[in-house]
């Protein structure tokens, strides 16, 4: 692997975040703007969501990684979609959802394979150390592998939340298309780093074979 592989690697990598991060802000902030015509608010559509799927005894709390401030009090599109994405992940580990138990892990050992896939891709092209850049080809398979595990789970959550806004009627028609595009979008960071993932293993090995 020469330095341009290793470059492009690296900017496809924060560019493919950067604009995936991106693209859900400017998706929420354009919901955030609609208020829901029955005025519920997060918190109010989160219970709501729980109440209907027999968890009425999960508590819906105002904490900063699961429900931020605004979200939590806000009537908005945006904010009712994001408390039914949060629920959607207390209704999988009710479920006992196969892949939740993984979700941890997986962006546990993802954020380790990153870290040293930076050093390992810097020393492997610097000093054409093949057994490096072979492990870096290992690290890129296994946090594809992790990635998708994350996508999968991401993405139940959120047919599990727009089918329990439809089901409790809490939105309108117009409202819950814009509901589905906030959560739709939530996901993507993971779908994006996958792709990313992706593209990139596949240019190193295609990069390898023509050695």
């Amino acid at each position: 692997m020469n330095w341009g592989m290793t470059l492009f690697i690296i900017i496809l990598s924060y560019a493919v975040s950067i604009g995936a991060r991106l693209m859900i802000k400017l998706t929420f902030l354009k919901y955030d703007d609609i208020a829901t015509a029955k005025k519920i608010s997060g918190a109010e559509a989160a219970r709501a969501v729980l109440d209907g799927r027999g968890l009425s005894y999960v508590s819906v709390e105002r904490i900063r990684s699961e429900l931020s401030e605004s979200t939590f009090d806000s009537d908005s599109v945006a904010a009712v979609g994001m408390a039914a994405y949060q629920a959607g992940h207390v209704m999988q580990r009710a479920d006992g959802y196969s892949l939740n138990s993984l979700t941890g892990v997986a962006g546990n050992v993802s954020a380790i394979c990153s870290q040293f896939l930076v050093v390992v891709l810097f020393l492997g092209s610097l000093f054409s150390i093949e057994p490096l850049i072979r492990l870096g080809t290992v690290l890129f398979i296994v946090m594809a592998v992790f990635q998708a595990v994350m996508f999968i789970s991401e993405a139940d959550a959120g047919k599990r939340a727009i089918a329990s806004l439809r089901q409790e009627n809490i939105l309108d028609d117009s409202e819950l298309e814009g509901a589905q595009k906030v959560i739709r979008t939530a996901s993507l960071v993971y779908a994006a780093a996958l792709a990313s993932l992706l593209a990139s293993l596949v240019r190193m090995m295609t990069g390898a074979n023509n050695k």
